[in-house]
């Protein structure tokens, strides 16, 4: 039976790399201190300042808590996309494949839209907007009695 023998071992030269100061913050306790987070947003009056986070992105404030949430967000988009996906092909490329496009045609009340939907077949989904009655015209004068 004949002996196996072990390939030699190679021993390879690793580089070296020569790097300059390290960019890392090796202590982010001032970055990760509430009481400096909340000094420094009673200085400035915002807790973050998003222009300092990313300078190339526009602030944008407001109330969003009565908003949907992310997963009924998503699940609208797929509902969409389905339906979508439902029209025909011609249907589909008047609108360059694209739900949202379908989505701004439908939402835009000029009628020449509406025609082009017509002409396309997709009149059954959107309807021109009915007129609302005027309110009765009420005499400044001679207020209605309270009763």
């Amino acid at each position: 039976m004949p002996t196996q023998t072990k390939p030699p071992v190679v021993q390879r030269k690793r580089p070296k790399l020569a790097c300059g100061p390290t960019r890392v913050v090796k202590d982010p306790t001032d970055i990760s201190d509430i009481n400096e987070i909340i000094r420094r947003s009673k200085i400035s009056g915002t807790l973050v300042n998003p222009q300092q986070v990313n300078p190339n992105r526009q602030a944008v404030f407001g109330d969003f808590s009565s908003g949907a949430d992310f997963e009924d967000t998503n699940l609208k988009i797929a509902a969409i996309n389905n339906e979508f996906q439902q029209l025909t092909a011609d249907q589909r490329e008047a609108f360059n494949n694209d739900p949202a496009n379908l989505l701004d045609a439908l939402s835009n009340p000029d009628p020449e839209i509406i025609k082009a939907l017509a002409e396309i077949g997709l009149q059954s989904i959107h309807e021109l907007p009915e007129e609302p009655e005027p309110a009765p015209a009420v005499d400044p004068v001679d207020p209605p009695p309270v009763e």
